[in-house]
């Protein structure tokens, strides 16, 4: 285990974000404890600092990405900006000094000016601003600059259902944020995506069209909308899916059984042992 020197050195001169989350998180699974976060509070503005200094680099880990055509490749983790504020958030949001507070409120400015330029991440986004409400940074009474430019961000350039999800978050965290002509326009904007997802054909894997349904009774209940028949005409294409699935059987299945029909029938086996068998005489 390092050293309480070595391990300030090293959260001194981290030139990633990664390398102090993985201090953060890492779990010694034998003592389930985390046996770096003592030391991590410890050194208070020491840590803090570094993780602000180091929020906008990029990942030093690297992953394998897959393409819609098969093909792969290799290349850094991605992770919104918004993902790491909830952990920077999280840790300095339980301590109530004028360093931590002046943290947040930065990374909240910094978030805001995302906003504006589109380049927020929409789910992260939405989850920053539950937290900040958790611990009392977002005011609703009248609604922060951040919140109304979220809520106008969020309910932008949706054409999936699961990109309603989000502003969902929000109208159900912050619903007296919303006026009822703006829940009447998610509501409409909901029904019409939904619509048009079901005339395309939704997906043709039952399971993907399964989730679906989830996900549209989820939104149709904090939407307050209803959306019976539309559930109903997915059920109906889950099932025709379903049913086409159980009767073909698996491609490999299918050249297999082929091959056998046409080539390995009982009889020419039989003749081709017969043929190998010692003559008598």
């Amino acid at each position: 285990m390092a050293s309480q020197r070595e391990l300030e050195i090293l959260v001194k001169t981290a030139a990633f974000f990664d390398q102090l989350e993985w201090l953060w998180e890492y779990r010694d699974w034998r003592r389930a404890s985390y046996p770096f976060r003592a030391s991590l509070e410890q050194f208070g503005t020491t840590y803090l600092s570094a993780l602000r200094r180091t929020l906008g680099t990029s990942s030093c880990h690297l992953a394998n990405y897959g393409e819609a055509n098969g093909t792969y490749y290799r290349d850094r983790v991605r992770q919104s900006f918004e993902q790491r504020a909830l952990l920077l958030i999280s840790i300095v949001g339980e301590h109530t000094s004028t360093e931590s507070t002046r943290s947040i409120r930065d990374v909240m400015k910094q978030i805001e000016q995302r906003v504006d330029a589109n380049a927020a991440n929409q789910e992260d986004l939405a989850r920053v601003l539950v937290q900040l409400k958790d611990l009392g940074f977002l005011e609703t009474h009248p609604a922060s600059p951040l919140l109304v430019k979220s809520k106008e961000y969020l309910k932008s350039d949706i054409t999936w259902i699961e990109e309603l999800e989000p502003i969902a978050t929000i109208l159900d965290q912050f619903p007296a944020t919303f006026s009822s002509s703006e829940k009447e326009e998610i509501a409409k904007l909901f029904v019409g995506v939904t619509k048009d997802y079901v005339s395309g054909g939704a997906s043709d894997n039952p399971d993907t069209v399964r989730q679906d349904i989830e996900r549209v009774e989820s939104l149709a209940k904090k939407f307050d909308v209803d959306m019976s028949e539309t559930i109903k005409k997915l059920e109906s294409q889950a099932e025709e899916l379903e049913a086409d699935a159980k009767g073909d059987p698996p491609d490999d299945e299918r050249r297999s059984k082929s091959a056998m029909e046409e080539w390995c029938s009982n009889e020419e086996i039989q003749s081709i042992f017969d043929s190998l068998s010692p003559s008598e005489g």
